[in-house]
Order: structure tokens, then sequence, then C-alpha cells
């Protein structure tokens, strides 16, 4: 997360765009709910997340955050900021949640992905504001 805020803090200094808050829910992924693992632990979660497709395998539970509920906070988070004002706004986040939002595999270091909505679990998407033309 600190990284992450840091990158935002360059953004911010760069585009001369406001940094105005610090969305908790833009977290990374867990790799264990009890936030107790080590990172061979860590490793071998995110191994058993892709072998699952992100999700639990049914009647089975794991101690890794499942994609759907990253995808959950994640929209939730980009909707109250979208709430905000009706202009466009930068958001930083790790590349597993980004994975979460867009579908993309595989996001390279310092990514960028651009949403024009978000989304829904099963009833839509939601759109975010466009940049002024």
């Amino acid at each position: 997360m600190t990284r992450a805020l840091q990158t935002a803090a360059l953004i911010a200094a760069e585009t001369h765009l406001p940094l105005t808050a610090v969305e908790f829910d833009l977290r990374e992924w867990l790799p264990d709910a009890t936030l107790s693992w080590r990172t061979a632990e860590a490793v071998a979660a995110a191994a058993d997340f892709h072998l699952h497709n992100g999700e639990w395998p049914p009647g089975e539970a794991r101690t890794w955050e499942p994609q759907s509920s990253v995808r959950r906070r994640a929209t939730r988070a980009l909707q109250r900021q979208s709430a905000l004002s009706n202009t466009p706004f930068i958001a930083v986040s790790h590349s597993m949640l980004i994975e979460s939002l867009t579908g993309d595999l595989g996001i390279e270091h310092c990514g960028v992905r651009e949403l024009d909505q978000l989304p829904v679990a099963d009833t839509g998407t939601i759109l975010l504001p466009k940049p002024a033309a």
C-alpha cells in the first residue's frame, strides 16, 4: 500500500491533480485472511488462486481472498470516488486488483489500465465519468 501511495503522490505532482483519498478497499489481494503469511506461503496461495481461476472450489474454503471478493471491494471503492465528482480520476493499485476488474492477466509492472465502466456482480456495469473533450 505504501508503494501505491508513493506512486499516486508522484502522479499527482506530475499531473497537478489533487491527491484526495486513500481507499483501503483498493488494497492488494490477501493471500491469507489471518494476515500471518510468509513469502513462500503467499507464493503458494497465489499459485492455488490461479489454479482455481481466482475462486474457491465449490464446497471448499481457502485462506486466500477470492477474486470475486477483490472485485466487489474494489468496485465499491471506485464507485465511492466516482460519486464524489463527475470528473475522471486516477486510482493506483496492485496487479491482482486490476486483473479482477479488467480480466487482463499478467499485468506488467507499473502497467496502466483505463476503465470506462466497472463490473457489477450480475447486474451489468456502472459507467465512470468520461474525460472532458
